[in-house]
Order: C-alpha cells, then sequence, then structure tokens
C-alpha cells in the first residue's frame, strides 16, 4: 500500500513525501520478495528522474531489470523501461532511448503488457516525441527496429555499460 501511495505521491509532485512512504516500505519489502522490492525501485527510479539525476534512475532500473529476469516479469519489464528510456532521453543518448522504446513495444506486442499508469505513459511519450524529432525518421527508424530485436541481457549489458562510463567520468 506504500508503494502505491508513493506513486501517487510522485504524480503529485510531492516528492518527498513519496520519498518518506518509500522508506517506511523498505524494511518490509526486504522480507516480501523481488517483486515487491522491484516495484519500490520502480518509483525511486521515476523520483531520481524528478530530481534531475538520470544517472541514479539508471542505476536503479538496473537492479530492476536483474529482478525481473529472475521473475519472467513482462508486465514491470515493460513498466521498467520507460523510466529508463526517460533518463537516456534525458542524458541525451537518443539512440538508446530510441533501441529502449522498441524493446518495450516489442514486450508489449508479445505479452499484451502496457503501462496503464496516466504519468508514467506520458513519460514515455514525452521521450519518444524529443527523440523522434532529434533523429528523425531514418535514425529512429532504424533504432528502434534493433531495439524490438533486443534482449533483457542485452539491455542489462547497455546498462552496465553506461554506468561504467559514470563510473570512469
Amino acid at each position: 500500500a506504500r508503494i502505491g501511495m508513493a506513486a501517487v505521491f510522485v504524480a503529485t509532485g510531492d516528492v518527498h513525501r513519496a520519498e518518506q512512504l518509500l522508506d517506511e516500505a523498505t524494511p518490509a519489502l526486504q522480507h516480501a520478495g523481488p517483486w515487491f522490492v522491484t516495484r519500490a525501485m520502480l518509483v525511486r527510479s521515476i523520483l531520481a528522474l524528478r530530481r534531475g539525476k538520470p544517472d541514479d534512475a539508471i542505476a536503479m532500473v538496473r537492479d530492476c531489470l536483474t529482478r525481473i529476469r529472475e521473475l519472467h516479469d513482462k508486465f514491470a519489464l515493460v513498466y521498467a523501461l520507460v523510466p529508463l528510456a526517460a533518463a537516456a532521453a534525458l542524458k541525451g543518448d537518443d539512440t538508446w532511448t530510441a533501441r529502449i522504446l522498441g524493446a518495450r513495444d516489442a514486450v508489449t506486442d508479445r505479452t499484451g503488457a502496457t503501462v496503464v499508469d496516466k504519468w508514467l505513459h506520458a513519460l514515455g511519450e514525452q521521450a519518444e516525441r524529443e527523440v523522434r524529432a532529434r533523429l528523425g525518421p531514418d535514425r529512429w527508424g532504424r533504432a528502434y527496429a534493433a531495439g524490438r530485436a533486443t534482449s533483457i541481457d542485452s539491455l542489462i549489458n547497455d546498462v552496465d555499460t553506461v554506468l561504467r562510463s559514470r563510473a570512469r567520468a
């Protein structure tokens, strides 16, 4: 319940209250299992985006992706790829953003899993609009198509590459 309430506070812009709720929920989540921990981490990744910290969001999503892979949770994967794409867009990595969105859409097409949270859906749409405009139709199409053929392991490797380059900087 606290995770859900935290997500509502993120959507309404009260990041302080959202953080408090996540901090309250975290001790119990450690014993509840990876599915619950993943939900809290996804909300934290969105908080990082709200604070303008894309690298922190990427690190959170990376941890989520490993848990999602273990759980085979396609619904959570579709959700996790939105803040990852938004973080990549915020960093100016347009080609990677297009690949992430292509991967998200491929999972949706295969499984029917979609993002129903309006605020999160809008975040993904905004990233897509901005990146499409910057890349143009040809470069967008190539990167997006490459993403549609990617795996979760490839996504994790991409994240690791970004995080390693951040550590060197």
